[in-house]
């Protein structure tokens, strides 16, 4: 028998066109053809473990870090209450977005070009909806995407509170938000739920809201903050005059 036929019976589990011929030799090729039967049994349930470590690699770092966090709060002498409310949104966290507050480390390794491309599609919905940005250049929001945030927040948390001043411009992707008069316990007036924008001109001029938004339900956004708009409007010629043009035009619609 050759190391050839004996690799074959190991590694195959099959005698092909060679018969044993004696009881000794029937009696080897089974036992080689058991041991390669049970190394591949071995092999195959390493690749499932292998695999699902990899898928649940991230919900077992997510759940340690959230132990130390509940931990910490305990030496802090953080009411129950308290500390419930924090898991909790740790837990929604992990639900919703699967624990990602922020683009993946992944994503910063690719080319800036890239980055841009794949930026705009993701927050392609919101330039679309927005009177200031669905007519800029392509280029222009290839820049702008890579300023966008995403966001969430949960019932009961604010977007804006009356008296504050209006800083972003908020996109709303799922979610219920109810605006409230300034007492923050008043019954809601209004609901605004997916596909929309929130607080446009602010980002244009320093406006007081006069109103409180508050989410109904857990929500998830994508927001622009007035300093990326106004690095923009630097860097690129004409879309300042774009944005004053479309700002006048909506008072004036107010107006009348």
């Amino acid at each position: 028998m050759t190391n050839t036929l004996m690799g074959n019976l190991l590694a195959h589990n099959w005698t092909g066109i060679i018969k044993p011929e004696n009881f000794t030799e029937e009696v080897l090729f089974m036992l080689t053809m058991l041991f390669g039967f049970l190394m591949h049994i071995m092999i195959f349930f390493g690749q499932l473990m292998a695999l699902y470590m990899k898928k649940m690699g991230d919900q077992f770092h997510f759940s340690s870090k959230l132990g130390v966090i509940g931990r910490m709060l305990d030496d802090w002498d953080v009411s129950r209450n308290t500390k419930e409310e924090v898991i909790e949104k740790y837990n929604k966290l992990w639900e919703k977005m699967y624990g990602n507050k922020v683009m993946p480390s992944s994503f910063h390794n690719l080319p800036k070009s890239l980055r841009g491309d794949c930026a705009v599609d993701i927050f392609w919905y919101c330039f679309k909806h927005s009177y200031l940005l669905r007519d800029l250049d392509f280029p222009v929001l290839k820049n702008l995407s890579l300023r966008m945030k995403h966001e969430f927040y949960m019932p009961g948390e604010y977007l804006y509170k009356c008296g504050q001043f209006k800083t972003k411009m908020y996109y709303i992707v799922t979610g219920v938000v109810e605006v409230v008069g300034g007492n923050e316990r008043s019954s809601s007036m209004i609901s605004f739920s997916d596909g929309t924008v929130l607080g446009e001109i602010s980002c244009l001029m320093a406006l007081k809201s006069i109103v409180t938004l508050r989410c109904a339900t857990y929500t998830n956004v994508q927001s622009v903050d007035m300093k990326s708009l106004s690095r923009l409007m630097i860097k690129h010629e004409g879309v300042n005059k774009e944005f004053n043009r479309k700002l006048n035009s909506r008072l004036q619609l107010a107006r009348e």
